[in-house]
């Protein structure tokens, strides 16, 4: 049986996606791991399929149907998405979920828990570590740094995508 990593099975409940219909991502499915897909409401009308659910593409047997949901700043119409699982060599990131009164706490484990897994990435943290490698790939040891681990990445891309909305609300309250 291929095993599915608990990040795939959780997505949907960590950003609090909605299945529409039929199911998730699961172990007890073997399939899954390689040949399951799951399309939101936009996808299904963009493919005008009708019954989806067991269906084949090129990417994998549709198994679940998620309700739209705003990935993009609100002036943007919601586009079609297509979930697959990826092997582990083929994604490299991680989203941990902690009390915002821990936040120090979970960045020092964190932190120390990457320079644990990678010697590379052991001093990076440090403020005066400097790489000049990182430097002229990156442009900044900030860069770097925020690339590797960035405690504040859910408020960056809220800002990112929704800060002319706060600006509009501003402007029309104020």
């Amino acid at each position: 049986m291929s095993k599915l990593p608990l990040g795939v099975i959780k997505l949907f409940d960590f950003y609090e996606i909605k299945i529409k219909e039929d199911r998730n991502f699961s172990e007890i499915y073997a399939t899954d791991a390689k040949e399951a897909v799951i399309l939101n409401e936009t996808a299904v009308k963009v493919l005008e399929l009708e019954n989806p659910i067991g269906k084949k593409t090129n990417l994998g047997t549709i198994i679940g149907i998620v309700k739209d949901f705003n990935f993009e700043t609100l002036q943007n119409s919601i586009r079609p998405i297509i979930f697959k699982v990826y092997k582990e060599e083929e994604g490299n990131s991680i989203i941990i979920s902690y009390d915002s009164n821990k936040k120090d706490k979970a960045t020092l484990i964190v932190k120390t828990l990457l320079g644990n897994q990678n010697e590379g990435l052991a001093n990076i943290f440090d403020p005066t570590y400097s790489d000049l490698e990182m430097i002229n790939f990156m442009g900044s040891m900030e860069n770097a740094r925020k690339r590797y681990f960035d405690p504040d990445y859910l408020e960056t891309v809220k800002d990112t995508f929704y800060g002319k909305e706060k600006t509009f609300q501003k402007t029309i309250f104020y």
